[in-house]
C-alpha cells in the first residue's frame, strides 16, 4: 500500500544537547535571508543505515523535526510484506514511540504534514501453473513508454523505469530485489512521488499523515499510472494483436498501426529515438488508437498474459493474477 514516507511536525523546542547524544550532527550553514544579508543557520541530522526511521532533521530556528522511513520494513524488517490498511494505526504508535525514544516526547505521527515523499505500492503474484511469469511482464512492457517521463530498463531487465522530476516509477522482480524466496513470482509496481501534496491535488495548509496512509489513496495514485502504461488491457502476442487491429480498423489502417507499433518498441534506442523525435507525437498517437481497440502496445513472446488489476479492497496479500 504505501512503503517510505517522509513527515514533519512543527513547532518543537527539542533539547539539542540530548540530539548530539543520540547521535545526531550538527550542520553549520550560512545563506542569505531576504534582506540580503547573511545569516547563520544550523541544523541537527541522524542517518541509520538499517534502523527505521532511517532519517531525522530538526532545525531549531523552525522548530521542525522532519522523520522518513519505511513503513513495512519498520513494522516487519522487509518490505517483501505490505502493509495492509487495517495495520495503519499500529504501525504509527510504533513510528511515534520510536520517535520519542530518540528526540523525547513530541506529538504522534498521524498528526504530523506529510512532507515531500510519499511511496504507494502493489505486488501481483504472477506464477501460473508452476512457471514464474515475472521477467514476462518485465519483457513485455520494456519498450511501453509513459507521457512525459523518461524510461529506463536496467538490472539486466529485471527493473524499468519510468521517471520525471516530479516521481520516480519502477516495476521490478522483487525476489531479485530483494534476494529474498518469500517473494518469488512476486511483480512490484512502486509510484515514488516526490512532491506528494502536488501530486494528490493538495494545497496550502497541512496533509495530515493519518488522513493519507489508505488503500483508496494509494490506488488512486497507482491506477493513474498504471492506465497510462496499459497494463489494464490484455497483453498479447503478435498474432493475437494483428488480428484485433484488423477487426477493429480494417486491413490498411491496422498496417499503419502494426509498424508504428514496432517503432515503438525500438524506440527506447538512442539513435532512433534521435530520429523520429519530430514524429514523438504521432506516434503517441498511434499508441493510443492500438490500446483503444482493447489490446495493449506490449508483446509477450509467452503469448497472452492476464491484466494487472488493482483490487478494490485490499487486505495486505499479494493479488495472484491465476485468479482471473
Amino acid at each position: 500500500m504505501f512503503d517510505t514516507i517522509r513527515c514533519s511536525a512543527s513547532g518543537l523546542n527539542l533539547d539539542e544537547s540530548r540530539l548530539l547524544g543520540r547521535g545526531f550532527q550538527r550542520v553549520d550553514t550560512t545563506k542569505v535571508d531576504g534582506e540580503g544579508e547573511l545569516k547563520d543557520s544550523r541544523r541537527y541530522q541522524l542517518m541509520r543505515k538499517g534502523e527505521y526511521p532511517h532519517y531525522l532533521a530538526y532545525g531549531p530556528e523552525s522548530g521542525t523535526l522532519v522523520a522518513e522511513t519505511s513503513l513495512p520494513k519498520m513494522r516487519h524488517k522487509s518490505n517483501v510484506v505490505m502493509i495492509a490498511p487495517g495495520e495503519v494505526p499500529a504501525v504509527l504508535d510504533e513510528f511515534s514511540n520510536r520517535v520519542w525514544d530518540i528526540v523525547g516526547d513530541v506529538p504522534p505521527v498521524n498528526k504530523w504534514d506529510v512532507r515531500g515523499r510519499l511511496d504507494a505500492c502493489y505486488a501481483w503474484d504472477v506464477r501460473m501453473n508452476g512457471k514464474n511469469y515475472v521477467a514476462d511482464y518485465l519483457n513485455a512492457l520494456k519498450s511501453v513508454e509513459l507521457s512525459r517521463h523518461y524510461s529506463q530498463n536496467v538490472d539486466r531487465e529485471s527493473t524499468l523505469y519510468w521517471r520525471n522530476g516530479s516521481r520516480v516509477i519502477r516495476m521490478y522482480d522483487k525476489e531479485k530485489e530483494s534476494r529474498d524466496k518469500n517473494a518469488r513470482g512476486l511483480l512490484r509496481f512502486e509510484v515514488e512521488m516526490k512532491h506528494a501534496k502536488k501530486e494528490l491535488g493538495f494545497s496550502g495548509g497541512e496533509l495530515k499523515v493519518g488522513d493519507v496512509l489508505n488503500w483508496e489513496t494509494a490506488r488512486g495514485v497507482m491506477e493513474k499510472y498504471l492506465d497510462g502504461l496499459g497494463t489494464d488491457l490484455v497483453i498479447s502476442d503478435e498474432k493475437m494483436l494483428v488480428i484485433r487491429l484488423i477487426d477493429v480498423y480494417g486491413y490498411a489502417r491496422a498496417r499503419r498501426l502494426y509498424g508504428s507499433l514496432k517503432i515503438l518498441q525500438l524506440y527506447q534506442d538512442g539513435e532512433l529515438k534521435a530520429k523520429f523525435s519530430a514524429e514523438r507525437t504521432m506516434l503517441w498517437r498511434d499508441r493510443r488508437e492500438i490500446q483503444s481497440s482493447g489490446v495493449n502496445a506490449a508483446i509477450s513472446d509467452s503469448g497472452i498474459l492476464p491484466p494487472l488489476m488493482l483490487p478494490l479492497e485490499f487486505d495486505g496479500m499479494p493479488y495472484s493474477v491465476a485468479a482471473e
